[in-house]
């Protein structure tokens, strides 16, 4: 699926570079996984085990096909997990709400997205943001890993 800009597809083995990109930026990571940037190593780690098990969609610029990040559902033990982690360089620019819209109407074609959970921190106020601009519901406050937050449904088409 794609959009004028973005387009869905799956991980690439030339995509290494940008995902080390990704996952090593301490800002980009502030919200994610283990909350801190990956080494090299966990990030080579993480990028092998993306390319033989992919969890979620591959974001990429419909113009290029270049890597801007991540999008979709991850089943986390018996949850299952909506999330996007976009590169640094195209933050602010559009790209995490078309690629959430997107993939939310891919994922509703064949999934029940009230379902998901979506955990969005306190302190992480661009996606905050993002999901009122989206027009996710907001379902209360709750602490996931010792850290404030709110919990979201999603709705199609924003």
């Amino acid at each position: 699926m794609k959009t004028n800009r973005v387009t869905l597809r799956t991980l690439k083995t030339t995509d290494a570079e940008a995902v080390f990109e990704l996952l090593t930026d301490p800002e980009v990571m502030t919200f994610l996984g283990p909350r801190r940037a990956l080494s090299r190593n966990e990030a080579e780690q993480w990028f092998e085990a993306e390319l033989t098990s992919p969890s979620r969609y591959v974001v990429a610029l419909t113009s290029s096909d270049e890597l801007i990040g991540f999008c979709g559902m991850k089943v986390i033990g018996d949850i299952s997990d909506f999330g996007y982690f976009l590169r640094k360089k195209f933050w602010a620019k559009g790209y995490a709400s078309e690629s959430c819209l997107l993939v939310i109407a891919k994922l509703s074609e064949d999934f029940d997205i009230s379902t998901l959970q979506v955990f969005i921190a306190k302190q992480n106020h661009a996606s905050l943001a993002l999901a009122k601009k989206l027009n996710w519901l907001r379902l209360c406050d709750t602490m996931k890993n010792d850290e404030p937050g709110f919990y979201f449904q999603l709705r199609l088409g924003g």
